[in-house]
């Protein structure tokens, strides 16, 4: 991961639950990967520990606006048809995508805030 990318802060409002009854082998992640003072990284992930593996079950990363513009987003979600999928623009709409990791999404959530093109469209 490159090293600005590295040094971007997670915000995780206090404690990350761990589901009742799993003995520390389930769990949320949620919070904002600030990237700029204009955006920032939504993430949520549902987690589950197999065989000493961290496996996200269920996630949903949203690249924000601080004006609240909702520039894309990828979710992973058993209750949606199709389970993954991908977001764009203000309207949410769906998009088809494949399953994705969190590096990947912070990468391209920073190639996406560093790009001339992207920070100068109107909103």
């Amino acid at each position: 991961m490159p090293r600005h990318v590295a040094r971007a802060r997670l915000v995780v409002p206090g404690d990350v639950p761990e589901e009742d009854g799993s003995a520390g082998q389930r769990g949320i992640v949620f919070g904002d990967l600030v990237l700029s003072d204009d955006f920032y990284l939504d993430v949520f992930e549902y987690v589950v520990v197999e065989d000493g593996h961290i496996i996200v079950e269920k996630y949903s990363y949203y690249l924000i606006h601080r004006n609240g513009f909702e520039l894309w987003g990828y979710d992973k979600d058993s209750k949606h048809d199709p389970v993954v999928h991908g977001h764009v623009g203000a309207d949410h709409r769906r998009v088809p995508a494949d399953e994705v990791a969190f590096k990947a999404v912070v990468e391209k959530a920073w190639e996406t805030v560093t790009s001339e093109e992207r920070i100068h469209t109107p909103y």
